[in-house]
Order: structure tokens, then sequence, then C-alpha cells
């Protein structure tokens, strides 16, 4: 049986208690490979220790709450770690805080998005290079999808190849080299758990003069955040 690594960076807000799983069981969920392969789900925000890459067929990094510019010592050590398994050719996926920490390996920039807050449901808009991406190439130019962050990648790694953006960040999705993928959105969110975040950003959102009422009528469940999901699983684990 195939092995997938997921390297779950933080946890959900304590708020979604009542919603079952976290962001490892979400994507796993998503990505359809419950019960098909063997799923092992390391937290280094906890201390816990990354295991060899070679073992697995694929490496999936969550979000977080944490910030990358908080340069913790785990996250350093993950960044060393995801240096050399990408190096190694293993396929990758980071998402949300992941498609930053894997940005932030790769010699990108992160920091605080200059637009603010970016939370609730977006239209994502595919960029040139996505009409032949492996991931991509299957998707319309415009797909709503999930959102919930305060930093962004401001620079993309050096060589990576820009896929996507939304109105309040210019870098949503980047590949790099075949299979190493960063998205900015949440592709393992239902339109619950997105709610969830929009109601915490709530108070801030209201303050900066934000029509949150407005935001929550866009969420909704959308097709294509499972469509990646699963298309990644396809291109990473059929052979």
């Amino acid at each position: 049986m195939k092995k997938v690594l997921i390297i779950q960076a933080g946890s959900k807000l304590a708020s979604l208690s009542k919603v079952e799983g976290d962001f490892s069981e979400w994507i796993a969920d998503g990505m359809g490979i419950a019960g098909k392969v063997k799923i092992t789900t390391i937290e280094p925000h906890e201390d816990q220790r990354l295991p060899g890459y070679r073992q697995f067929s694929a490496v999936i990094i969550s979000g977080s709450n944490a910030m990358i510019t908080d340069n913790h010592a785990w996250m350093k050590r993950a960044e060393k770690w995801i240096r050399q398994a990408v190096a190694s050719g293993i396929p990758f996926l980071g998402i949300c805080f992941g498609h930053q920490l894997l940005a932030s390996a790769l010699d990108g920039r992160v920091a605080d998005n200059p637009n603010g807050i970016e939370v609730g449901s977006v239209d994502i808009h595919l960029q040139p290079h996505s009409a032949t991406d492996a991931l991509f190439a299957e998707m319309p130019m415009i797909i709503p999808s999930h959102v919930s962050h305060r930093q962004s990648v401001l620079r993309i790694p050096p060589g990576a190849v820009h896929l996507a953006s939304s109105a309040m960040d210019p870098n949503h999705a980047f590949r790099f080299g075949a299979k190493v993928w960063g998205l900015q959105f949440h592709p393992e969110f239902t339109a619950e758990v997105a709610q969830g975040y929009l109601d915490y950003y709530r108070p801030v959102l209201v303050e900066r003069g934000i029509d949150v009422d407005a935001l929550t009528r866009q969420v909704r469940d959308y097709p294509y955040g499972r469509m990646l999901l699963q298309r990644f699983a396809a291109l990473t684990l059929e052979k």
C-alpha cells in the first residue's frame, strides 16, 4: 500500500470544535484516499519529528494559525526538510500556510498581505501557464474557492511557475518543478469551515469597515477544491 505524509502545521479554530476532523482529515477526505493508502500525519508544531521522506509517495502540508514570520524553530527545521524532500523529486502540495512554508523554503518571500485579511469565498483567477499545468489544465479560468489568511507569498520561488491570483493576492498558486504545488486557497474547506473562519475574523473586518454580511452571502460549497485534491492524488499516486 502506498504511503502519504500529511504535515499538519496547526489545528482548526477552537470555535470549529463541533465540525468533525481537522486539516489532515479534511485533506484526506477531499483527495478521496482514505482506506486506499496509508496516511501518516505529523504535527511538527507539537515537536513531532518529521520522518524520512523517501518512504512516501506524496507529501501535503496543511494550513495553520501560525505565521511564517514567527520564525519558530520547528518552521526552520521543516524548511530544511522540505528543501531536501523537494530536491529528491517527491510530489508536494502546500496549502495556505503550507504554501507559504514551501515558498519560504525555496527562497520565495512571505510576509503580511499588504491588502489585508482575505477570508471567505473568493474568485481565484487562473493565469496563462495554468492551461498547460498538470493540476490546473482542466479547470475553468475562474474557480471560486475558500480562503483565510493574513500573510501571503509576496514573491514566488525563483524558477517557479505562476498559476493563479485573486483580487487581494497575486500569488495564489505556483508550481515548482514538475510535481510541487503551492495553493494559498483552501481546497479542503467546506462552506461550514469557511464560514467559521469568516466569523472568527468578523470583529476585525467590521472595525476596518468591511461588509461581512456581503462576504457571508458569497460562502457556499464549490466543487473545484475537491477536484484539485483528487487530481493531485491521481497525478502522484497512480503509478
